[in-house]
């Protein structure tokens, strides 16, 4: 899958030649996900504590390097912290430790980008950054939080120039170019998605009044006009994810359009389902919402999506889980659950317990 591709790159099996740690790590990860995926080795217990406890010493040396951010090093130890992410989120079920690893990173790209202008990056640097931010801002959405670190950090600006009407010959943008999009995109959901929990806390609190004889005038008008900003600004977003859904179209056996179409239906989706809340009556105003039949449309595409990735990657499969939580909702037949149900099996087989908590989560919200 396109989001760790520059793990797999020859710009890590250089790294892993010449810088130790990163040997070391690569071994060290390949060791973990072995234990907690039997498919893939065998492993002894003996064999296993040795791994842990290797894991736990390549921790605190990479927790160190993150402390004191060398500018000649920057590649080896971002590569370094990111595949120790990926053993937090194969150990640790909660997904506790895998958010306090980000945190580290977060702080050690912000050191480091006060040191170097971010035009600077190279394609490998860049592209670590970007799986920084597909673990960074996928947590963020499943939370309901702000992501961790300044937008800056996406190389690519959030709303690029596209002709009005996309030639079939058009030349399609590189993969970084079209990951960048979609961070992007996921970007503007997180910030957009704190916004719509704030106001609608805020609407809950202050309901409308029931007297009808009051004026619009008494009510409270900048909570008006917020309430406004918040919907225009979801149509935007709405619109700018048709545009890349519309323009990965052209590209349909493209793997980097069978890895980004499953987000931009999953945020279709998620968008539509939190202006379904009564609180934006409030607004007396045409809302942004798909119909339920588009709704569910997006949530089965999304499916479909899903199931092809978990037929054709290993721990890749694991960046998709966080699409579950809104897509799940619009499951309503027992096939379809059912369907959703065996994706995330097959996540969990891949050594990711973390998948126990969004399923409970999912069997809660279908009773």
């Amino acid at each position: 899958m396109c989001q760790a591709s520059v793990l797999r790159g020859t710009a890590v099996t250089v790294l892993s030649h010449d810088d130790e740690n990163v040997s070391r790590t690569l071994s060290i990860v390949g060791g973990i996900y072995a234990c907690r995926n039997p498919r893939a080795l065998q492993i002894s217990a003996r064999q296993r504590q040795s791994i842990l406890s290797a894991w736990k010493k390549q921790k605190s040396i990479s927790a160190v390097e993150l402390r004191r951010p060398n500018t000649s090093r920057f590649s080896s130890v971002l590569l370094c912290a990111l595949l120790l992410a990926v053993a937090e989120l194969l150990l640790d079920a909660s997904g506790h430790g895998w958010q306090l690893w980000l945190q580290r990173i977060s702080d050690f790209l912000i050191s480091y980008s006060d040191r170097k202008d971010g035009s600077s990056y190279t394609i490998f640097e860049q592209g670590l950054i970007q799986f920084f931010q597909f673990n960074n801002l996928l947590g963020a959405i499943s939370r309901g939080e702000l992501p961790l670190g300044p937008q800056c950090l996406i190389s690519s600006p959030c709303i690029l120039p596209r002709p009005a009407i996309p030639s079939l010959a058009a030349q399609q943008p590189c993969d970084q170019q079209q990951i960048d999009r979609v961070l992007c995109v996921m970007w503007q959901w997180t910030e957009l998605q704190q916004r719509m929990q704030h106001w609608i806390s805020h609407a809950e609190k202050q309901p409308r009044p029931s007297n009808k004889h009051s004026t619009q005038a008494s009510y409270d008008i900048d909570r008006i006009v917020r309430g406004l900003e918040i919907v225009c600004s979801a149509s935007t977003l709405q619109a700018q994810i048709v545009e890349e859904l519309l323009n990965l179209s052209r590209f349909p056996q493209d793997q980097i359009t069978v890895c980004l179409n499953p987000y931009y239906h999953w945020a279709l989706t998620g968008l539509s389902q939190a202006l379904q809340h009564n609180a934006w009556q409030f607004l007396s105003c045409e809302l942004p919402v798909m119909s339920a039949e588009a709704l569910h449309q997006q949530a089965t595409l999304a499916l479909d999506c899903l199931e092809q990735i978990a037929s054709e990657s290993e721990l890749d499969v694991a960046f998709y889980l966080s699409v579950v939580d809104f897509v799940g909702l619009e499951m309503a037949s027992m096939t379809q659950r059912k369907r959703m149900l065996t994706f995330l099996d097959v996540v969990k087989a891949r050594g990711f317990d973390i998948t126990e908590e969004y399923k409970a989560d999912l069997l809660k919200s279908w009773r």
